[in-house]
């Protein structure tokens, strides 16, 4: 099954959970790909680097199960649609999550605020990037860790 992010219409009626670990020990990178500033970054999110990632996300997925399977939710239950019925071992559960984790809206903490003498800062506490003039990052990139929540808003 193709993941939409909610851009398609669905088919069928039908109720989901999100997942995710906020305190991941995996680090990925962000950089350059070249000099010119149009070229796309490279990324690598590095996901399930460090192994205590996975089993983590396994038990979050099992934990969600044995949530929808409690009695309140007889009524509207149907058949699991993803990750299916069919995956039950820790492995095949693992897989699946590998084959389709993403960061999706909440990436973070990729152009750190700092002292200009740090060399892992970006930017100084204005948000002034650092060798380049009249350039700031105003985004979550510049926080120093990942926040434990939504980091986007939307206004109506």
């Amino acid at each position: 099954m193709q993941l939409d992010h909610g851009r398609k219409w669905p088919d069928r009626e039908a109720y989901q959970a999100h997942v995710g670990t906020l305190r991941a020990k995996s680090v990925g990178f962000i950089r350059p790909k070249s000099p010119n500033p149009r070229d796309y970054p490279l990324i690598d999110p590095k996901y399930f680097t460090d192994p205590a990632d996975l089993p983590d996300m396994i038990a979050a997925v099992r934990l969600t199960r044995e949530i929808f399977n409690q009695k309140a939710f007889d009524e509207y239950r149907g058949k699991e649609i993803i990750p299916g019925i069919s995956r039950q071992s820790d492995q095949e559960i693992g897989n699946w999550i590998q084959d389709t984790c993403e960061t999706v809206y909440h990436p973070s903490c990729s152009a750190k605020m700092g002292k200009e003498d740090d060399p892992l800062a970006v930017v100084d506490s204005e948000c002034r990037v650092f060798g380049v003039e009249n350039l700031r990052v105003v985004d979550a990139s510049i926080m120093p860790s990942v926040a434990s929540g939504t980091i986007n808003t939307s206004i109506s």
